[in-house]
């Protein structure tokens, strides 16, 4: 066996390689064996000894059939007798429930709603009922609230009305009605129209006419708005303590 091997390196040098002790060193190229590096390589493959595979290992298991027999269980079948049913005459119906306020309120609405409308839809009629029982509910409501009340209640729309909002305020129909002006108390005198004009032409007559008049024609107009309006501010006074 070869102990060293001496390799080229370059032109003058070579460099050794000591198989014992894995060492290399450089030395000038006067003598020595020198080899190829595939020379080298296949030396390397040479030296390495192969394992051999252990051929023991455990026995495979096989699983055997079973020869037992299965066992069969067999379910009784049982018979149902047919049930013959006794024939005495219907049997008397259960009682309804009374349903919602609504459907007895609908209902009672449809009945006497539909006879003189027979053309509309079922839906028509709802629209119609539920509107009707808005209605109803709304002024119920509203003769429930006080003067007080229902000034909160416009003091809050109010609100939403400066928001954009489309509000409605509540009238009150405890509060005082303002007097009527003079001239609205002559038109009331004089209004019997000639049917042959229209309202327009006979109005413009009628404030001609006022203000053609003098002072005295005029005065019993004015007695009649001095009056009223002495008695709206004493009711209006009693009315506005009534919201503090």
């Amino acid at each position: 066996m070869i102990g060293k091997i001496k390799l080229q390196y370059r032109r003058d040098f070579y460099v050794t390689l000591d198989l014992a002790t894995a060492k290399v060193s450089k030395g000038s190229l006067n003598s020595g064996h020198v080899i190829s590096v595939g020379l080298l390589r296949q030396y390397a493959t040479a030296t390495r000894t192969k394992v051999p595979k252990s051929t023991t290992g455990k026995p495979r298991t096989t699983k055997q059939k079973s020869t037992g027999t299965k066992k069969t269980t067999t379910k009784a079948r049982t018979k149902t007798k047919a049930v013959k049913l006794i024939d005495e005459g219907p049997v008397p119906e259960s009682p309804k429930s009374p349903g919602t306020p609504y459907t007895i309120f609908f209902t009672d609405f449809y009945k006497q709603f539909k006879p003189d409308n027979s053309t509309l839809k079922v839906t028509e009629i709802g629209r119609i009922a539920a509107k009707s029982k808005y209605e109803d509910d709304f002024k119920a409501w509203k003769e429930s609230l006080t003067s007080k009340d229902i000034a909160r209640v416009n003091e809050r729309r109010k609100l939403g009305k400066s928001k954009g909002k489309n509000v409605r305020l509540l009238k009150d129909s405890r509060k005082p009605k303002r007097p009527k002006t003079p001239f609205t108390h002559f038109i009331a005198a004089n209004k019997n129209f000639d049917e042959s004009k229209s309202l327009i032409e006979q109005t413009q007559e009628l404030i001609e006419r006022w203000r053609s008049m003098n002072p005295e024609e005029k005065k019993p107009f004015e007695d009649l708005y001095a009056k009223e309006k002495a008695i709206y501010d004493s009711e209006i006074l009693v009315y506005r303590r009534s919201l503090e």
